[in-house]
């Protein structure tokens, strides 16, 4: 194998772990979260640089920078509340009365948000690149 698979497989698994960790109830493993998942996103961007795949090299930056933001929001809990809240309120009607439920089901509607932007930009490269623009 390639070092860039176990690169890949290494983002992957620190991924996942993060994943874990952002859902946590407690602030100190939510900022390992934030931590685990700028770690993860720099181990993808390494393999991104190699590939010659600049688009991703940036979003990479960006995540990094937010994931870094979030973990600082998360030391000062004043600035996430107010975000989050319009966040939520964009993303549909609060489907619980109790916060926590409610906070789990608008984490899937982001995700679910996300995989289509997600998509719909492989989408966009794709025929961009079947119809030579790049």
């Amino acid at each position: 194998m390639h070092w860039t698979d176990w690169l890949s497989w290494f983002t992957l698994a620190v991924s996942i772990v993060a994943i874990f960790y952002l859902g946590s109830k407690t602030d100190t493993e939510r900022k390992i979260g934030f931590l685990l998942t700028a770690l993860a996103r720099l181990s993808g961007g390494l393999v991104f640089v190699y590939f010659d795949l600049w688009p991703l090299v940036i979003g990479n930056a960006i995540y990094v920078v937010l994931s870094a933001r979030g973990y600082a929001n998360n030391m000062n809990k004043e600035n996430t509340n107010g975000f989050w809240k319009y966040f939520v309120k964009a993303m549909g009607d609060k489907a619980f009365e109790e916060d926590e439920k409610a906070d789990r089901v608008a984490v899937l509607r982001m995700f679910w948000v996300l995989l289509h932007i997600v998509t719909c930009c492989f989408i966009i490269a794709a025929g961009g690149r079947t119809l030579g623009l790049w």
